[in-house]
């Protein structure tokens, strides 16, 4: 072995080539997601009876964590071209906005 190996080794770091590359990502904060994205295609009529919304999602401790949640799982799906989009719209979407906007 290399001396270059073996400190690499002893120390336990790995070369460059070695590293995963992490994907950046597209939305800095699910402010922005939600801003950008969320609200473009979630597109619903808000009644008042069995659908709500607050203009001021963002004073909601539960709607944070939820939109959070969809923007970081909308950024780890995204990169799956055959799945991807269909497994986030149905087990994270469908079920957040579901809540989200529910009456109760």
């Amino acid at each position: 072995m290399s001396d270059d190996v073996d400190a690499n080794l002893a120390t336990g770091e790995v070369g460059e080539d070695a590293a995963p590359e992490v994907p950046s990502l597209v939305y800095g904060n699910c402010v922005e997601f939600s801003d950008a994205f969320l609200r473009r295609i979630y597109v619903r009529t808000i009644n008042g009876r069995d659908t709500h919304w607050s203009a001021r999602w963002w004073e909601s401790a539960e709607a944070i964590y939820r939109i959070d949640a969809l923007w970081r799982a909308w950024e780890a799906l995204r990169l799956d071209a055959a799945f991807g989009a269909s497994t986030w719209l149905r087990d994270h979407m469908d079920y957040h906005m579901g809540i989200l906007t529910s009456s109760g």
